[in-house]
Protein backbone atom coordinates (compact mmCIF):
# COMPACT_ATOMS: atom_id res chain seq x y z
CA UNK A 1 0.00 0.00 0.00
CA UNK A 2 1.37 3.24 -1.06
CA UNK A 3 1.57 6.08 1.20
CA UNK A 4 1.96 9.86 0.62
CA UNK A 5 5.80 10.74 1.84
CA UNK A 6 4.16 14.56 2.72
CA UNK A 7 1.30 13.31 5.22
CA UNK A 8 4.07 11.22 7.58
CA UNK A 9 5.76 14.01 7.78
CA UNK A 10 2.74 16.02 8.83
CA UNK A 11 1.42 13.20 11.06
CA UNK A 12 4.87 12.79 12.65
CA UNK A 13 4.96 16.57 13.52
CA UNK A 14 1.82 16.89 14.30
CA UNK A 15 3.09 14.34 17.22
CA UNK A 16 5.60 16.89 18.04
CA UNK A 17 8.03 14.21 17.42
CA UNK A 18 11.41 14.05 15.72
CA UNK A 19 12.55 11.64 13.18
CA UNK A 20 14.66 9.78 15.61
CA UNK A 21 12.23 9.65 17.88
CA UNK A 22 9.81 8.05 15.45
CA UNK A 23 12.32 5.41 13.95
CA UNK A 24 12.93 4.47 17.71
CA UNK A 25 9.39 3.74 18.72
CA UNK A 26 8.60 1.99 15.06
CA UNK A 27 12.34 -0.31 15.06
CA UNK A 28 13.74 1.49 12.30
CA UNK A 29 16.90 3.98 11.72
CA UNK A 30 16.44 7.74 11.16
CA UNK A 31 17.64 7.42 7.69
CA UNK A 32 14.96 5.34 7.16
CA UNK A 33 11.93 7.88 8.04
CA UNK A 34 14.14 10.54 6.22
CA UNK A 35 13.60 7.97 3.16
CA UNK A 36 10.31 7.98 3.58
CA UNK A 37 9.08 11.25 4.16
CA UNK A 38 11.44 12.07 1.10
CA UNK A 39 9.45 9.46 -1.15
CA UNK A 40 12.10 7.89 -1.97
CA UNK A 41 11.01 4.26 -0.83
CA UNK A 42 7.81 2.92 0.85
CA UNK A 43 7.17 1.38 3.74
CA UNK A 44 6.88 -2.73 4.82
CA UNK A 45 3.55 -3.14 5.47
CA UNK A 46 4.52 -4.22 9.44
CA UNK A 47 6.73 -0.93 9.15
CA UNK A 48 3.55 1.04 7.80
CA UNK A 49 1.16 -0.81 10.78
CA UNK A 50 3.59 0.40 13.27
CA UNK A 51 3.54 3.75 12.20
CA UNK A 52 -0.02 4.39 12.31
CA UNK A 53 0.03 2.72 15.74
CA UNK A 54 2.31 5.47 16.93
CA UNK A 55 1.16 8.13 14.99
CA UNK A 56 -2.41 7.35 16.04
CA UNK A 57 -3.81 8.36 12.82
CA UNK A 58 -6.00 6.24 10.55
CA UNK A 59 -4.18 4.36 7.67
CA UNK A 60 -6.49 6.82 4.92
CA UNK A 61 -4.59 10.10 6.53
CA UNK A 62 -1.33 8.50 5.13
CA UNK A 63 -2.79 7.54 1.89
CA UNK A 64 -5.32 10.09 0.21
CA UNK A 65 -3.94 13.53 -0.84
CA UNK A 66 -5.96 16.78 1.05
CA UNK A 67 -8.18 18.18 -1.10
CA UNK A 68 -8.23 21.81 0.06
CA UNK A 69 -5.02 22.95 0.28
CA UNK A 70 -3.25 25.77 2.30
CA UNK A 71 -1.06 27.73 0.79
CA UNK A 72 0.42 29.09 3.70
CA UNK A 73 2.14 32.68 3.14
CA UNK A 74 3.20 33.61 6.71
CA UNK A 75 3.19 32.46 10.35
CA UNK A 76 3.49 34.85 13.79
CA UNK A 77 4.66 33.31 17.03
CA UNK A 78 4.58 34.76 19.84
CA UNK A 79 6.86 32.47 21.67
CA UNK A 80 9.56 31.56 24.26
CA UNK A 81 13.08 30.61 23.68
CA UNK A 82 11.98 27.28 25.30
CA UNK A 83 10.08 26.88 21.72
CA UNK A 84 11.91 24.57 19.47
CA UNK A 85 11.57 24.44 15.84
CA UNK A 86 9.57 21.09 15.87
CA UNK A 87 7.39 22.95 18.48
CA UNK A 88 6.80 25.58 15.95
CA UNK A 89 6.45 23.19 13.22
CA UNK A 90 3.58 21.37 15.33
CA UNK A 91 1.70 24.61 15.89
CA UNK A 92 1.97 25.13 11.76
CA UNK A 93 0.32 22.10 11.12
CA UNK A 94 -2.13 22.28 13.69
CA UNK A 95 -2.84 25.79 11.93
CA UNK A 96 -3.27 23.99 8.72
CA UNK A 97 -5.07 21.35 9.78
CA UNK A 98 -7.91 24.26 11.67
CA UNK A 99 -8.17 26.01 8.53
CA UNK A 100 -8.76 22.97 6.23
CA UNK A 101 -11.64 21.46 8.42
CA UNK A 102 -13.07 25.14 8.40
CA UNK A 103 -13.12 25.57 4.40
CA UNK A 104 -13.74 21.69 3.94
CA UNK A 105 -15.93 20.81 6.54
CA UNK A 106 -17.83 23.73 8.27
CA UNK A 107 -17.73 26.14 5.23
CA UNK A 108 -19.45 23.36 2.54
CA UNK A 109 -23.06 23.71 5.19
CA UNK A 110 -22.42 27.11 6.93
CA UNK A 111 -22.84 30.43 6.22
CA UNK A 112 -19.62 32.16 8.54
CA UNK A 113 -18.63 35.35 9.12
CA UNK A 114 -16.07 36.25 6.19
CA UNK A 115 -12.71 38.57 7.53
CA UNK A 116 -13.79 42.18 8.15
CA UNK A 117 -11.24 44.62 8.19
CA UNK A 118 -10.53 48.24 6.35
CA UNK A 119 -9.87 48.41 3.08
CA UNK A 120 -9.76 52.58 2.40
CA UNK A 121 -6.73 54.44 1.62
CA UNK A 122 -6.72 56.28 4.94
CA UNK A 123 -6.09 53.07 6.75
CA UNK A 124 -3.70 51.78 4.73
CA UNK A 125 -2.14 55.14 5.15
CA UNK A 126 -1.80 54.78 9.06
CA UNK A 127 -0.56 51.35 8.89
CA UNK A 128 2.30 52.59 6.70
CA UNK A 129 2.94 55.49 9.11
CA UNK A 130 2.53 52.94 11.69
CA UNK A 131 0.53 55.39 13.59
CA UNK A 132 -0.31 52.69 16.17
CA UNK A 133 -2.77 54.83 17.66
CA UNK A 134 -4.71 56.00 14.77
CA UNK A 135 -4.79 52.49 13.30
CA UNK A 136 -6.18 51.25 16.28
CA UNK A 137 -9.11 53.96 16.88
CA UNK A 138 -9.64 53.46 12.66
CA UNK A 139 -10.08 49.80 13.23
CA UNK A 140 -12.24 50.37 16.16
CA UNK A 141 -14.68 52.63 14.71
CA UNK A 142 -14.74 50.65 11.64
CA UNK A 143 -15.68 47.52 14.09
CA UNK A 144 -18.17 50.20 15.57
CA UNK A 145 -16.86 50.10 19.32
CA UNK A 146 -15.21 53.60 19.86
CA UNK A 147 -13.69 53.58 22.76
CA UNK A 148 -15.92 51.28 24.57
CA UNK A 149 -13.80 48.09 26.77
CA UNK A 150 -13.18 45.02 24.48
CA UNK A 151 -13.15 42.43 27.45
CA UNK A 152 -13.34 39.46 24.97
CA UNK A 153 -10.62 39.53 21.98
CA UNK A 154 -12.28 35.85 21.22
CA UNK A 155 -15.40 36.36 20.45
CA UNK A 156 -14.95 40.12 19.04
CA UNK A 157 -12.13 38.26 16.45
CA UNK A 158 -14.46 35.04 15.97
CA UNK A 159 -17.19 37.60 14.89
CA UNK A 160 -15.32 39.47 12.20
CA UNK A 161 -14.33 36.08 10.01
CA UNK A 162 -11.20 34.98 11.35
CA UNK A 163 -10.29 31.47 12.43
CA UNK A 164 -9.53 30.58 16.29
CA UNK A 165 -8.98 27.69 18.24
CA UNK A 166 -6.65 26.57 21.25
CA UNK A 167 -4.64 24.11 21.63
CA UNK A 168 -1.54 22.60 24.25
CA UNK A 169 1.50 23.93 23.62
CA UNK A 170 3.15 23.45 27.13
CA UNK A 171 3.60 27.14 27.53
CA UNK A 172 6.30 27.35 25.16
CA UNK A 173 4.10 29.44 22.56
CA UNK A 174 1.62 31.82 23.89
CA UNK A 175 -0.16 32.51 20.41
CA UNK A 176 0.17 32.32 16.44
CA UNK A 177 -1.51 33.33 13.64
CA UNK A 178 -1.40 31.69 10.14
CA UNK A 179 -2.26 33.12 6.65
CA UNK A 180 -2.69 31.83 3.39
CA UNK A 181 -2.05 32.73 -0.48
CA UNK A 182 -5.36 31.71 -1.97
CA UNK A 183 -7.76 33.47 0.95
CA UNK A 184 -7.69 36.33 2.97
CA UNK A 185 -8.18 34.22 5.71
CA UNK A 186 -6.12 34.09 9.26
CA UNK A 187 -5.96 30.83 11.62
CA UNK A 188 -5.30 31.85 15.27
CA UNK A 189 -4.26 29.64 17.84
CA UNK A 190 -3.88 29.95 21.62
CA UNK A 191 -2.44 27.65 23.94
CA UNK A 192 -4.53 26.04 26.49
CA UNK A 193 -1.88 26.19 28.95
CA UNK A 194 -2.31 29.76 29.49
CA UNK A 195 -5.95 30.71 31.09
CA UNK A 196 -5.96 33.89 32.24
CA UNK A 197 -8.38 36.64 30.30
CA UNK A 198 -6.32 39.37 30.48
CA UNK A 199 -3.31 37.93 28.80
CA UNK A 200 -5.48 35.97 26.19
CA UNK A 201 -7.10 39.75 25.56
CA UNK A 202 -3.33 41.35 24.71
CA UNK A 203 -2.08 38.05 22.71
CA UNK A 204 -4.86 38.04 20.51
CA UNK A 205 -4.86 41.68 19.74
CA UNK A 206 -1.14 41.28 19.55
CA UNK A 207 -1.63 38.53 16.68
CA UNK A 208 -4.42 41.09 15.26
CA UNK A 209 -1.90 43.49 14.98
CA UNK A 210 0.66 41.23 12.98
CA UNK A 211 -2.37 40.65 10.59
CA UNK A 212 -2.97 44.35 10.21
CA UNK A 213 0.89 45.37 9.90
CA UNK A 214 2.70 42.26 8.57
CA UNK A 215 0.45 40.43 6.19
CA UNK A 216 2.44 41.36 3.20
CA UNK A 217 5.59 40.64 4.40
CA UNK A 218 7.36 37.84 2.93
CA UNK A 219 8.33 35.98 6.86
CA UNK A 220 11.60 34.19 4.39
CA UNK A 221 13.34 37.53 3.68
CA UNK A 222 13.00 38.76 7.98
CA UNK A 223 15.78 39.12 9.67
CA UNK A 224 15.64 38.50 13.31
CA UNK A 225 16.80 42.44 13.77
CA UNK A 226 13.13 43.09 11.67
CA UNK A 227 11.34 40.04 13.27
CA UNK A 228 12.23 42.11 16.68
CA UNK A 229 10.44 45.11 15.06
CA UNK A 230 7.73 43.05 14.32
CA UNK A 231 7.12 41.67 17.50
CA UNK A 232 7.29 45.38 18.96
CA UNK A 233 4.93 46.92 16.75
CA UNK A 234 2.02 44.14 17.22
CA UNK A 235 2.57 45.07 21.23
CA UNK A 236 2.21 49.15 20.25
CA UNK A 237 -0.84 48.28 18.35
CA UNK A 238 -2.10 45.66 20.86
CA UNK A 239 -1.25 48.29 23.61
CA UNK A 240 -3.02 51.06 21.54
CA UNK A 241 -6.41 48.66 20.53
CA UNK A 242 -7.29 47.40 23.96
CA UNK A 243 -6.07 51.24 25.69
CA UNK A 244 -7.63 53.98 23.47
CA UNK A 245 -5.38 56.42 23.71
CA UNK A 246 -7.79 59.55 24.93
CA UNK A 247 -9.70 57.29 27.38
CA UNK A 248 -6.91 56.10 28.84
CA UNK A 249 -4.87 59.55 29.11
CA UNK A 250 -8.22 60.35 31.09
CA UNK A 251 -8.15 57.04 32.70
CA UNK A 252 -4.16 56.08 34.04
CA UNK A 253 -3.88 60.23 35.27
CA UNK A 254 -6.20 59.17 38.05
CA UNK A 255 -3.45 56.46 39.24
CA UNK A 256 -1.77 56.76 42.26
CA UNK A 257 -0.99 53.24 43.95
CA UNK A 258 -1.11 50.41 42.58
CA UNK A 259 -4.66 49.60 44.13
CA UNK A 260 -5.68 52.23 41.45
CA UNK A 261 -5.49 50.12 39.12
CA UNK A 262 -7.91 47.03 40.16
CA UNK A 263 -11.22 48.77 39.05
CA UNK A 264 -9.48 49.37 35.52
CA UNK A 265 -8.44 45.79 35.48
CA UNK A 266 -12.32 44.67 35.89
CA UNK A 267 -13.78 47.07 33.17
CA UNK A 268 -10.92 46.74 30.21
CA UNK A 269 -9.85 43.31 31.37
CA UNK A 270 -5.90 44.41 30.67
CA UNK A 271 -3.43 43.09 32.91
CA UNK A 272 -1.84 45.88 35.25
CA UNK A 273 1.24 45.49 33.99
CA UNK A 274 0.39 46.79 30.26
CA UNK A 275 -1.14 49.53 31.67
CA UNK A 276 1.33 50.38 33.61
CA UNK A 277 3.27 50.18 30.24
CA UNK A 278 0.96 51.62 28.33
CA UNK A 279 1.05 54.80 30.76
CA UNK A 280 4.80 55.14 30.52
CA UNK A 281 4.64 55.21 26.66
CA UNK A 282 1.64 57.90 26.94
CA UNK A 283 3.26 60.11 29.24
CA UNK A 284 1.17 60.27 31.60
CA UNK A 285 4.14 58.28 33.69
CA UNK A 286 7.64 60.16 33.73
CA UNK A 287 10.62 57.84 34.34
CA UNK A 288 10.56 58.03 38.30
CA UNK A 289 6.77 57.15 38.20
CA UNK A 290 7.60 54.26 36.23
CA UNK A 291 10.21 52.90 37.55
CA UNK A 292 8.47 53.05 40.90
CA UNK A 293 5.44 51.40 39.57
CA UNK A 294 7.44 48.55 38.00
CA UNK A 295 9.07 48.11 41.03
CA UNK A 296 5.95 47.76 43.16
CA UNK A 297 4.74 45.24 40.53
CA UNK A 298 7.86 43.10 40.53
CA UNK A 299 7.60 43.32 44.37
CA UNK A 300 3.61 42.30 44.59
CA UNK A 301 3.63 39.83 41.77
CA UNK A 302 5.37 37.18 40.36
CA UNK A 303 4.59 33.36 39.75
CA UNK A 304 5.14 32.30 43.10
CA UNK A 305 2.66 34.63 44.68
CA UNK A 306 0.28 33.27 41.30
CA UNK A 307 0.01 36.40 39.62
CA UNK A 308 -2.48 39.45 39.52
CA UNK A 309 -5.08 40.47 41.63
CA UNK A 310 -7.89 39.43 39.24
CA UNK A 311 -6.31 36.11 37.30
CA UNK A 312 -8.23 33.79 39.00
CA UNK A 313 -11.60 35.80 38.76
CA UNK A 314 -12.08 36.87 35.79
CA UNK A 315 -13.36 34.37 33.24
CA UNK A 316 -11.44 32.93 30.18
CA UNK A 317 -13.47 32.58 27.62
CA UNK A 318 -12.86 29.50 24.53
CA UNK A 319 -12.98 29.95 21.35
CA UNK A 320 -16.48 29.14 20.40
CA UNK A 321 -17.13 29.15 17.01
CA UNK A 322 -16.64 25.31 15.91
CA UNK A 323 -18.29 24.48 19.20
CA UNK A 324 -21.31 26.28 17.88
CA UNK A 325 -21.01 25.34 13.96
CA UNK A 326 -20.76 21.65 14.90
CA UNK A 327 -23.52 21.80 17.77
CA UNK A 328 -25.54 23.07 14.94
CA UNK A 329 -24.97 20.46 11.76
CA UNK A 330 -25.09 17.80 14.21
CA UNK A 331 -28.56 18.66 15.96
CA UNK A 332 -29.46 19.69 12.90
CA UNK A 333 -28.47 16.00 11.74
CA UNK A 334 -26.53 17.78 8.63
CA UNK A 335 -23.83 15.35 9.67
CA UNK A 336 -23.41 12.55 12.17
CA UNK A 337 -20.46 11.33 14.24
CA UNK A 338 -19.21 8.85 11.56
CA UNK A 339 -20.47 11.16 8.47
CA UNK A 340 -18.17 13.81 9.62
CA UNK A 341 -15.61 10.86 10.07
CA UNK A 342 -16.31 9.84 6.38
CA UNK A 343 -15.90 13.25 5.40
CA UNK A 344 -12.53 14.15 6.85
CA UNK A 345 -11.52 10.88 5.20
CA UNK A 346 -12.92 12.07 2.09
CA UNK A 347 -10.77 15.24 2.10
CA UNK A 348 -8.21 13.78 3.45
CA UNK A 349 -7.43 14.55 6.89
CA UNK A 350 -8.53 11.35 8.51
CA UNK A 351 -8.38 11.70 12.06
CA UNK A 352 -10.70 10.42 15.06
CA UNK A 353 -13.45 12.26 16.72
CA UNK A 354 -10.90 12.32 20.07
CA UNK A 355 -8.04 14.44 17.42
CA UNK A 356 -11.16 16.59 16.18
CA UNK A 357 -12.51 17.92 19.83
CA UNK A 358 -8.50 18.46 20.54
CA UNK A 359 -7.46 20.27 17.46
CA UNK A 360 -10.99 22.13 17.87
CA UNK A 361 -10.83 22.96 21.00
CA UNK A 362 -14.12 21.06 21.67
CA UNK A 363 -14.66 19.13 25.15
CA UNK A 364 -13.28 15.63 25.59
CA UNK A 365 -16.85 14.19 25.49
CA UNK A 366 -18.81 16.18 22.62
CA UNK A 367 -18.97 13.97 20.21
CA UNK A 368 -20.70 11.32 22.64
CA UNK A 369 -24.21 12.43 23.14
CA UNK A 370 -24.54 12.47 19.37
CA UNK A 371 -23.05 8.80 18.66
CA UNK A 372 -25.50 6.43 16.53
CA UNK A 373 -28.84 8.64 18.16
CA UNK A 374 -28.75 6.75 22.15
CA UNK A 375 -29.30 10.24 23.78
CA UNK A 376 -32.62 10.46 22.17
CA UNK A 377 -33.91 7.00 23.24
CA UNK A 378 -33.06 7.33 26.39
CA UNK A 379 -34.16 9.09 29.09
CA UNK A 380 -34.42 8.91 32.86
CA UNK A 381 -37.90 7.21 34.24
CA UNK A 382 -40.28 9.86 36.10
CA UNK A 383 -39.78 10.30 39.24
CA UNK A 384 -36.14 9.21 39.80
Amino acid sequence: MKIIAEKLRQARVLNNMSMQELANQIGVTKQTILQLEQGSTQPKMDTLFKIVSVLKYPLDFFTKDITYKAEVRNNFFRSFKSASALNKSTWEEKARLVYILYNAILMKYLSLPQVDLPQDDDFHKVVEQRDFDAIAMHLRNFWDIGVRPVRNMVGLLESKGFVISEVSGEGKIDAFTQSYKNSNQHCIILDSHYQLMARRNFNLAHELGHIVLHSGIDRAEVTLEKEMEMEKEANNFASAFLMPKQEFIKILSRVRNMRDFIPIKVDWCVSIKAMIVRANSLGIFDFHQYTRFMRNYSFNFNSKKGGEWLDSEIEVIRPGLFNQSLELLLERKKLTPDTLEQELSANGVAMSLRQVAELLSLKGDFFSKYNNGIAEIISIKPNN
